[in-house]
């Protein structure tokens, strides 16, 4: 059995740690550094849970009461956080056994993107995390309200994961709302910004600002470019699969930029493919070199695709209808001379 006096006369090991057992399986951990850490060790594998630090966070009266409410929790059949894994492992396993396998390839790639917000949490037990200091680590991730509530939701998807894998009890996001307000967007660039815009994205060059260039001029949604593969390109079409777009279905686009296509290295099956392989990623970095060239503000990726459409309602333009009466998808593109001369 364990005592004050004992503990506090506890030398630290020349290497490694040693343990001192108290009862009900009470564990006081001595490093080599001299630190003095309370575990709770459980279950047939042996599995430790932190309780805290000797004398700074427990007394030892303060860790036997800790040990025997787990032990009350469980003669009563209540859930108790005794779960060792860590944010970064749970993230890991989300990964692995649940987004990659159900989402689209460039929502798991967002998904997989945002969640790297977290890494602030990462080493700590998934149990542990408050909502308080969860919000905090997502009101740092961007000065962007935008940006904000892509890692909330995320993060909200992720530990209500976490809940059902009984990983945590409840979600620290439980019944929260993403910060900021979705409002529709009224924004509509002007000719003269989107010139400035235009020539910004050229100066800025591969890979976002071929990115830009293709949304200007077909209109194709920031996913469907980020996720673009050599593939689905011919010298007369684009082809977005279902898995690509959003309504599930598949377009088809006359290539009226085939030449500059061609201006861009193919290095992967992705046209635009992140470092490690996977469809484009650096939205953020890119998105702030172009509004440094451009010096337009309040803008973002999807207004290109408003601006094509409004454009080309002035042009009066058709519309295609594709074989679905309720497709409004435009068959017209910008032609890039004509973009260029604004």
């Amino acid at each position: 059995m364990l005592t004050d006096m004992g503990i506090r006369t506890l030398l630290a090991p020349a290497h490694g740690v040693k343990r001192y057992w108290d009862k009900d399986g009470l564990c006081l951990q001595v490093s080599q550094g001299g630190t003095k850490t309370f575990y709770f060790v459980h279950g047939g594998d042996r599995q430790f849970l932190k309780l805290g630090r000797y004398p700074r966070d427990l007394t030892l009266a303060q860790a036997r009461d800790k040990v025997k409410e787990i032990h009350a929790r469980r003669r009563l059949g209540l859930q108790e956080d005794t779960s060792p894994v860590t944010v970064q492992e749970a993230i890991d396993r989300f990964l692995l056994t649940h987004c990659d396998m159900k989402n689209k390839p460039r929502t798991a790639a967002d998904t997989r993107y945002f969640l790297t917000f977290l890494a602030p949490l990462g080493k700590r037990r998934m149990s542990g995390v408050g909502t308080g200091e969860l919000l905090n680590v997502i009101d740092a991730g961007s000065t962007s309200v935008s940006m904000r509530r892509h890692i909330f939701v995320v993060a909200r998807a992720f530990f209500r994961w976490a809940a059902r894998q009984r990983l945590i009890k409840t979600s620290p996001l439980q019944d929260l709302q993403p910060p900021g307000l979705a409002t529709q967007r009224d924004r509509l660039l002007s000719d003269q910004e989107m010139a400035r815009i235009y020539n910004a994205a050229v100066e800025l060059g591969h890979p976002y600002g071929f990115i830009s260039l293709i949304a200007i001029h077909t209109g194709m949604r920031r996913g469907e470019v980020g996720g673009l593969k050599w593939i689905y390109i011919t010298t007369e079409t684009i082809t977005l699969p279902p898995s690509l777009t959003k309504n599930k279905r598949e377009h088809i686009l006359p290539n009226l930029i085939n030449d500059n296509l061609a201006q861009i290295p193919k290095v992967s099956g992705y046209v635009f493919p992140s470092s490690v392989g996977t469809p484009y990623s650096a939205w953020s970095d890119g998105k702030e070199m172009l509004d440094a060239l451009c010096e337009v503000e309040g803008f973002v990726f999807h207004d290109f695709r408003r601006y094509l459409s409004t454009t080309m309602a002035k042009l009066r333009a058709d519309r295609c209808h594709r074989g679905n009466p309720q497709s409004r998808e435009w068959i017209a593109f910008a032609d890039p001379a004509c973009v260029r001369s604004l």
